[in-house]
This record gives C-alpha cells, structure tokens and sequence, in this order.
C-alpha cells in the first residue's frame, strides 16, 4: 500500500492511493472462509466444498466487496494521520482510470480535495461598533398595554350582532325565495365570526341582529371559501359547487369577546408579585419591560453588525470550483439543482467564509460550551415558544417546563447540536465586541427596524 499527497495549491490537493493484491489477500481469504463454512452446494455438505470452488463462485464479488472496503479506510486513516483540514469530502479524480480486478496486481485511486485555508483574523484594537438605545413610542406602549387587556379579556353574552361578534346559527339550505329546503343541506350551532366576513353588505345585515333572527344570505359570502363551508356543513369539499347559494341563517347566541378593563384587577393579574396601584404605575412596569425587549434586540443587531464586519474584512480563499463540484455530487438526486446552486453559490460561499472565521475566533479565545448551558438554552427556548402562544409561565411549574425542555429539544441530537452551534457563535461574537469600543446612539423604533435587514432576521 503506497497513499500520498500531491499540493496543487494552497486550497486544492490530490491523494494519490495504490492497493496491491498481497494488501487484499487476507482480506479476501478472510472473507471467503466465512462463506466457505455456510455455502449450501448442490454435492457438498456445508463447510466442505473445495475452496477453489468458492474461489471461483464467488472470488470476483468478494475481491470487488474487499476492495471498496480497504480504499474507503485506508483513505480515512490517512487523511486522519495526516491531520489533512478538509473542505467537504474527497472527490473521485478526473485523473482516476479504471481498475481490472481479475488482471491487475496494483490498485489505482486518485481523489481530488479541498483544503481549509489558513485564517488569519488580525482584530483591529481600534475595533468601533454602535449600539443602538431604542425609543419606545407611545403607540408601542398602548398596543402593549392593550395586548395584556386581550390576554385577561373574555367571551360574553350579548343582546345584539356587532362588528366583533361569534354567533351560533342553525344554517339551512334554502331556495331561490329563501324557503328552506325540507332535504337540503343543514348544520346545527354552527359557528360564525362577524369580523372575518369579508363581504361588507353581507357583514351589514348581520349587526343589529338579536338571537332568534333569520336571515337568508349567500353562503359563500358568509364562509371563506370552499373549505370552511364543507367544514361547517360536514359535506365534502367537491360537493360544494352543487350546493344552493342561499342559505338560512337563524341566530341562537351571540357572544362578542370584551377585553379586560386596565384597573387594579388587571394589574394583579398581570404582575401578581408586584404592588401597582394606579395605572401610570402600570404603564411604567409594561415600558420597563418594553425597553428590556428593545435592549435585546439592539444587542441582536450589535452582535450581527460585528458578524458583517468580520465577514467583509477578514480574507478567505476558498477552493471554489472543487466546493461547486461536491455540492453538485451531493445533490445529484435533486431536480434543478444545478440551476440552484448558481443562485445559492454566492451565499454558500459565505456560509462556508463565515463558518471558517468563526472557528478561528473559538480557537483563539479558547471558547468553550458546556452541557449545562445548552440545557438553559433549551428551557428558555421553551418558555419563548408558550409566551409565543399565549400562555402565561405562572401556569407552569420548573419541573414542566424541564420535561418540555428534556421532550422537544435535549431528546434529539439535531436539535442540541443546533444549541451548541448558536452558543458557540453567540460567545465569540461576544468575545469580539468586548475588544472594541461601543459608542451609543438613541434611535426611534421606526428608525432602527429600517437599519435591520430581512435577512438578519432569518
């Protein structure tokens, strides 16, 4: 066995790889004994068939099996031995030619791959970013307090059908005069939100109405869409096109949700642990934990502005035509993935730039992640997503939210590496800000959601 490797450039190399026959050889013999001791041949008892016999059925696949198995090895080793810093995965050459098993003594493998380049980071110490102090308006504000009003609201009974109102209604399908059809379609309680009819007139001869009304109306204009109307009939959706347009709507409980007036009792429920009295007390609460939002998301665009900086000023060569070649080879089964790849190449160039940068600055600042962290991570990214859906923390006990935490995300490899990854880069960005000088500058919510770009929030 002969492996070497042949330096092209700096960021593309050649392996260069010879198996002999006397290198397989114990192998193959290895192999053929264990069929030789469970071959059924017509003649031969089980173990007991001549060896040349089982040579000759099946030496070819064997020797052909064998072969694959020590180059894929033998490449691994030695690109391990080497400590060879690769870009993706060794290629097979142009320059490769074909092997012959059954005539040749030596083995021919030549792979062509990518190299990592060397990353030399050279951090200015007069290194400037700003952070940005976002001023909350007095429309953020009242939408936040109106938000905790809607949270706490409630669904009541009302006399009359408001622009807001759910109703419950037996529908019927009627004829042309609006009688109903005594083996027409008919659906009991059915329930029928005023706010999303998007027809005004229709919308129009609802409000006003009281429980025990009837009113006779175009069902598609009520219901939004073919879907919703087989849901609410419970008929297929195929069906619906053969359905009479009018339909009898008679009205059996309106309810119109009220949000929660903002008094002492709202301020309880919403800061149980905290002594508000007055709602300007209640407002500077809702600000302070505005501004905290705010704060973290200025500390996002921070950290993503020293991410760009590194990425536009630090130099990474990339072996890009080799790069190109095994993206192609590993998403060979995917439809127009060529014409993709010319699209993406440029973002995937820096994907690969960015990735490299970053663990030069790992290295250099000796980062390190531990378990313990992730598991943090994870909880508070459980706790994001029920706040997400409206749920309020207090419903729930530390030892939920772990199992939550244990049952979503710490369970599944995939997702406690993509932790790992995000503190990684969250700690070495960190590391980079704090050698640079932070000047602040004050910003209006409007003037800093236009500094953020759509790809930042990605």
């Amino acid at each position: 066995m002969n492996i070497n490797t042949e330096h092209l450039d700096e960021l593309n190399a050649r392996i260069n790889m010879t198996l002999t026959k006397e290198d397989l050889e114990p192998k193959v013999n290895e192999s053929l004994t264990k069929i030789r001791k469970t071959a059924q041949l017509k003649g031969f008892r089980p173990g007991k068939a001549p060896m040349g016999l089982i040579k000759k059925m099946y030496g070819q696949n064997v020797m052909f099996e064998e072969l694959n198995k020590l180059m894929s090895e033998s490449l691994a080793s030695y690109i391990r031995d080497e400590e060879l810093d690769l870009l993706g995965e060794p290629l097979v050459s142009d320059k490769q030619k074909e092997n012959n098993i059954d005539t040749d003594n030596e083995y021919n493998f030549v792979f062509d791959i990518g190299l990592k380049p060397k990353v030399e980071l050279n951090l200015d110490k007069g290194l400037e970013f700003t952070q940005y102090e976002i001023e909350i308006s007095e429309k953020s504000l009242n939408d936040y307090v109106d938000n905790y009003a809607n949270q706490h609201g409630q669904v009541e009974q009302c006399e009359d059908v408001v622009d807001t109102s759910f109703i419950k209604a037996d529908i019927a399908e009627a004829d042309e005069k609006g009688k109903v059809l005594e083996e027409g379609i008919k659906a009991e309680n059915a329930s029928v939100s005023i706010k999303y009819i998007k027809d005004e007139d229709t919308k129009k001869e609802f409000i006003g109405a009281k429980v025990g009304d009837e009113k006779v109306l175009d069902i598609k204009k009520v219901l939004s869409g073919d879907a919703e109307i087989a849901s609410t009939l419970n008929v297929d959706k195929d069906k619906v096109s053969e359905l009479s347009s009018k339909f009898s709507f008679t009205i059996k409980e309106i309810s119109n949700f009220v949000k929660h007036e903002v008094n002492e009792e709202l301020f309880d429920k919403v800061f149980p642990d905290e002594e508000i009295k007055t709602e300007e007390e209640f407002r500077n609460k809702a600000k302070e934990i505005l501004e905290g939002y705010k704060k973290q998301d200025s500390e996002y665009k921070l950290l993503i502005d020293v991410r760009d900086y590194l990425t536009n000023n630090i130099e990474v060569p990339l072996p890009e035509e080799f790069l190109k070649r095994w993206l192609h080879q590993k998403n060979a089964d995917k439809e127009n993935f060529e014409e993709q790849l010319e699209k993406e190449f440029p973002n995937i160039l820096k994907h690969f730039k960015w990735q490299l940068i970053l663990g030069k600055v790992i290295e250099e600042k000796e980062i390190k992640v531990e378990k313990a962290e992730v598991e943090e991570l994870a909880k508070e990214q459980v706790k994001m997503q029920l706040m997400q859906y409206g749920i309020p923390l207090d419903h729930f006990k530390d030892e939920d939210v772990n199992k939550f935490a244990n049952d979503m995300i710490l369970s599944k490899q995939e997702e406690v590496n993509k932790l790992y990854d995000q503190e990684y880069e969250h700690k070495a960005l960190i590391a980079v800000k704090d050698m640079a000088t932070i000047k602040t500058e004050a910003i209006t919510e409007e003037e800093f959601e236009k500094l953020v770009k759509p790809e930042d929030l990605a």
